[in-house]
């Protein structure tokens, strides 16, 4: 209608292209806005390092060398308690007793040793204060890891994209974010088109709502949208997505206006001023959601599959103490049944 000479002044937002600017003109920018490639949200990844990584390797160690140093500590204070009083007791039960005591105050378990000695005490009640503050401490750590979770995402960048291989990415078929990739003469947008677009071009969506509905529904799809548009939309689609800020390709939008129009300076005049005091701040603030990065949410659930190694963990040490209790059982039947002596023992 603008090429025509219908109208002289279109009210919606455009963002300006080269091919737009051969037939119309544009007022002064209204808004500045980033097309962004958006995937579908990333599942959580349970592994082994979610267990450990609340403390570095060196926290680890330290904590390590403690309980050998507390368990070392009470089996010589143990060891030199029964010399004192004359009693007899193997050697092999001091060290695992104290060992046992000493790691189980780390773990939350509570055990008892019956030695009335102010030593033995002494190291216990540093054993159970240690073990509180860590533990605290880890327990806060590996909990705000649960909370606020860092996504492994597949790709962050244009050349992660065609790396990847397997995603075609979606753009709404006439509008700008289709001309950025068909229209450019950057070498690595060009393979993108070329790519992954090219193919599907005919099949491309005819509207954002269109894209992000495709962008749930169907495996390893990227879709390139406005930002400010796409959250819009956030509320009412069936998954949840995440943007990829390292794709941004920056523009800005206007009012297009028929070629040559002497209203283009009023306007692009009174445009600049509303932007100028912050007027045009204000509106997009109060009338464009910015919800996609989930601003202002309280509460963020856990899913099963954030902590499914904690109740693999769980099934492994129920695993590891049959196995161990039942290799007790077969050592001890085995070794009184063939009168083996004893090997480790203590006497005063």
């Amino acid at each position: 209608m603008l090429t025509r000479n219908e109208v002289d002044i279109a009210t919606t937002n455009l963002i300006a292209t080269a091919q737009r600017l051969d037939v119309v003109d544009f007022i002064s920018p209204i808004a500045d806005v980033r097309t962004t490639v958006h995937i579908r949200k990333p599942d959580p990844v349970s592994n082994i390092s979610n267990l450990v990584r609340a403390f570095d390797t060196a926290f680890w160690g330290a904590v390590v060398m403690t309980i050998a140093l507390l368990s070392t500590s009470l089996s010589l204070s143990i060891v030199w308690y029964h010399v004192s009083i004359r009693l007899e007791k193997h050697l092999c039960d001091i060290i695992s007793e104290s060992f046992l005591h000493i790691s189980g105050s780390f773990l939350c378990q509570g055990s008892t040793i019956n030695v009335r000695s102010s030593v033995i005490r002494a190291i216990s009640v540093t054993s159970y204060l240690t073990a509180t503050v860590v533990m605290a401490a880890y327990s806060a750590a590996f909990v705000s890891n649960l909370t606020i979770q860092s996504l492994q995402l597949p790709f962050t960048t244009y050349e992660g994209l065609l790396k990847d291989g397997r995603f075609r990415l979606l753009a709404v078929s006439g509008t700008a974010q289709l001309n950025y990739f068909d229209q450019s003469s950057n070498p690595l947008i060009e393979e993108v088109y070329e790519t992954l677009m090219k193919p599907i071009k005919q099949s491309m969506p005819r509207s954002q709502a269109e894209g992000l509905q495709r962008l749930c529904s169907e495996d390893h799809i990227a879709f390139a949208g406005v930002e400010t548009g796409v959250d819009s939309f956030k509320g009412q689609l069936a998954c949840e997505i995440v943007r990829l800020p390292a794709t941004a390709i920056p523009a800005s939008m206007a009012m297009a206006i028929t070629k040559g129009s002497p209203y283009k300076r009023i306007l692009s005049h009174y445009s600049s001023e509303l932007r100028r005091n912050g007027i045009l701040s204000r509106i997009s603030s109060t009338t464009i959601p910015r919800t996609l990065d989930n601003a202002g949410e309280l509460f963020s659930e856990i899913e099963f599959k954030s902590v499914a190694l904690l109740f693999t963990a769980l099934a492994m040490g129920f695993v590891a103490a049959i196995t161990i209790l039942i290799g007790e059982l077969i050592s001890k039947y085995v070794l009184t049944k063939l009168e083996f002596p004893q090997i480790c023992w203590y006497k005063k």
